[in-house]
Order: C-alpha cells, then structure tokens, then sequence
C-alpha cells in the first residue's frame, strides 16, 4: 500500500508544490483547507482534497477533522503549510511534521525573533510590543516608524512610515498587539534559506524591487475553455472577471482531415524535396538553438518574450523538460523546435530559425510539419499560440479566445479600476481588431 500525507493549507502555492513532489515519489496526497476552491482541490496531483473548519475561530472542530481524515485515509504523515502549525504544535495523536509551540512563538512573533536576532548579535532596529493605538504613539519616538501586527503573514497590514491618523485607525489590542519599530532606509532584501540536518544547504538573498503596498490581484494566464474546458466558467463564478488577453489556436493532428488541407500537401511536397533533414539537438548545438531562437522570437517579434540562457536550455534538456529537435543541413542547424506535453496536448515554447536564410527555403512551414507529424503520431492536440493566424487557420488551427482570469475583489477601488479598465478596452476594442484582422 502507497504511504500517504495530508497537507493543510492547501490554498497556497507552496502545498501545491509538495503535492506535486510527493506525488511524483509514488505517494498518496490528501489536501485540507477551510476554503471551497483551494488551488490544490484541482490538482492531479491530489487523491482526495477535504473542506475542514478554520483553525482559528474553531480549534477544536479543525482538529477534530484532521483525527477524521487521518484515520479514514490512513495517514502516515501530516504536514502543516501556514499558521495551522500553531494548532497542531504539542498535540498528541496526530502525526505531525510541526516544531514544538515554544520554537514556533519564537520565530513567528515579530518582538521575539527581534529578540532572538539581536541576542546573536545582529543589528536589529529598537522594537516594542505595543497593544493599543495610544501605546503605540507613546511609543513612537523620533523619526519614522514601522508598525504591524506581532502575528501576521505576508506583509499584508504593515504600516510603513505612518502618520498619526493611520496608527489610531490600526486594529491595535491586548489581544492583538503589534509591535512599532524605527524606520531604517535603504534597499528591501529577502532571503531565502533551504536547511537539511541543521546546515544551510542553500541560500538566497534577492533585492525587492517592486512592492504593491497592501496587496495585489491573483492572476491566472492562459485560461481558453479547448485547453482548459470549464475552468473559465469555474473562476468567473468565484468572482474573476475575465480578461480578454489574445487568439491562439488548437490543432487536432489525429483528425484525417488536417492532411488533407491543401497548405498542408503543399508543406509535404517541400518536406519530400528539401534538403534539410531532422536531427536531434546535442548540447554542443545549444548556442546555435538559443541564437535561433532569439532571431525570430525577439528580434523579429518582441524583445519582451522570453530569453533563454544557455543554463536553462542544458537543463530542459538534460532533465527531458523541453524535447528539442531540430533542421539541419550539411552539419549546420537552421531551425529548431522544442516541445513538451500536458495531459493530451502539445506545446512548442522553443521555437526558431535563422530569418537571414531566403524565405523560399521554408523553414517555418517545415518546423510546423514537424510539430503536426509528431501530434499525429503521439495522437496528441497541438496548442499553437498566438500569431501567424492565417497560416494556422490553412493549416487546420481553430482560434480560441485565450483570458487573464483576475481577482481584485479584496482590493481598494483605486486599484480594481485599471483592471476594469483594461477589461472593458480588450472586449471592445482589442478583440474586435483581433477578429478583424484574423490575427
């Protein structure tokens, strides 16, 4: 019998990651949340998801729940993801990967770790726990300060440089107090550790460029209802409003009918007559692939799209990321095309030739049989992307609205209007164009 985890959380992209780790290494994964549609409720990589009561407002039911699911699907571990840790630490008969209650004040409360830190001889900025708004003016002394809640995560209630208003305004109580902190400038960096047996195995530290203050919309690309039947409907219900994003285009390779086509004859007979044949990349062709690439990709499309280094293409093809095939004559690669696959479709993120070559050599039509040939022989529905529309149209693509799926319920107004906005322009102007055009 498979050994099984249950992972709490299951809202955050980090239990979603474990899922699909521990499901890849053949184990059996249960997800709970007290949400209705966590992110890992969707995922294959998942045996079962269970709605479970909130940990805060009702332990006793949280933990009540978990007992349930542990015994029913014979759990062999039960690892926490957010704050459920602090229900979870010091209970008995429960399988859990959770520190004991004490180490877990001392790094989640904002004083303690401040504490800590300072007693190992870092520089740390003076801090007091406040636990009313007028503690917290007393409190404040010369120059600007930080305040926020002693427990809370991802920054979301931090008041950076606050005037007098806000901090009366802040939700400050014995209950819930906060901890005020005197304002240090300079250049936000977060770091990021992975520790094994006790030693730092690696570690990070990245600079903050970009903050948006107390919050962001949650953004889902790439949301067609050919590659993702239902999903579309599913995020519009939970309040997403859907905006318009581009055209892309399926092709069925399997349908008899696609080789019929008469572009499609016409790429065969250049198929049959050129002198290029198909090879496999080496990594000693990486160069020429990523030169390739970046020659139609972003010199002739947009020098926004993706850059490849040299690092990742070894990698994608040395783990099987990106299966990578390429035209080659007399020893030299003019094209190439890379692809991997998701459930029953085909995708090509690589792809490229080299445009200073005479078009009549029809390298593009040539990398575009290929990706058909290998749906066909897979049985496998090739996703086209966007662009070229005419082509892919004569070629057996069927164009698909593709969205940005975007939440922006829980923001203020003043930061839901741009995505109204955009949303309104992309229905009435930009797809009206797209469809024009038959881009």
């Amino acid at each position: 019998m498979k050994a099984t985890v249950l992972l709490t959380g299951g809202r955050a992209p980090a239990t979603l990651d474990l899922a699909r780790f521990f499901s890849r290494a053949g184990i059996r994964v249960v997800t709970a949340d007290s949400l209705r549609f966590p992110l890992t409720r969707f995922s294959r990589a998942v045996a079962h998801h269970a709605r479970v009561p909130a940990p805060r407002p009702d332990p006793g039911a949280f933990l009540a729940a978990l007992r349930t699911l542990v015994h029913t699907h014979r759990v062999d571990l039960l690892i926490p993801t957010c704050e459920e840790c602090f229900s979870l630490a010091d209970v008995a008969g429960l399988p859990a990967f959770v520190e004991e209650r004490e180490r877990l004040l001392q790094v989640h409360s904002k004083q303690r770790f401040a504490d800590l830190a300072r007693s190992l001889g870092l520089p740390v900025p003076p801090t007091r726990r406040v636990t009313s708004p007028e503690e917290a003016l007393e409190a404040w002394g010369a120059g600007p300060v930080v305040l926020k809640p002693e427990f809370s995560r991802f920054a979301a209630r931090v008041l950076i440089r606050p005037g007098r208003e806000q901090v009366l305004r802040a939700d400050i109580r014995p209950d819930r107090p906060w901890v005020i902190q005197s304002y240090r400038p300079g250049r936000i960096v977060c770091t990021y550790s992975l520790v094994h047996r006790g030693r730092i195995a690696a570690h990070a530290a990245y600079a903050a460029e970009i903050t948006w203050g107390p919050g962001s919309a949650v953004v889902f690309r790439s949301v067609d209802d050919r590659a993702t039947p239902g999903l579309g409907r599913a995020l519009r219900a939970l309040g997403y409003r859907l905006v318009d994003a581009r055209r892309v285009y399926h092709a069925d390779p399997s349908d008899p009918a696609l080789f019929g086509l008469r572009d499609v004859k016409h790429d065969l007979r250049l198929a049959r007559r050129t002198s290029y044949r198909a090879v496999e990349v080496r990594k000693a062709d990486l160069p020429r692939v990523r030169d390739l690439y970046e020659r139609l990709y972003l010199d002739k499309y947009s020098r926004y799209n993706p850059r490849f280094t040299l690092d990742f293409l070894r990698l994608a093809l040395d783990e099987g990321l990106i299966e990578m095939r390429a035209l080659a004559v007399a020893d030299r690669i003019d094209a190439v095309w890379g692809t991997f696959r998701r459930g029953r479709r085909m995708t090509q993120p690589l792809f490229g030739y080299d445009t200073s070559l005479p078009q009549g050599l029809g390298l593009y039509r040539l990398l575009s049989l290929q990706v058909l040939e290998v749906g066909r022989e897979r049985r496998l529905e090739v996703r086209q992307s966007s662009g070229a529309g005419r082509f892919k149209r004569l070629r057996g693509g069927v164009p698909t609205p593709e969205y940005l799926a975007v939440y922006d319920a829980h923001l203020p107004v003043g930061r839901r209007l741009p995505w109204g906005l955009v949303q309104t322009l992309a229905a009435r102007v930009g797809r009206p164009l797209v469809e024009r055009f038959g881009l």
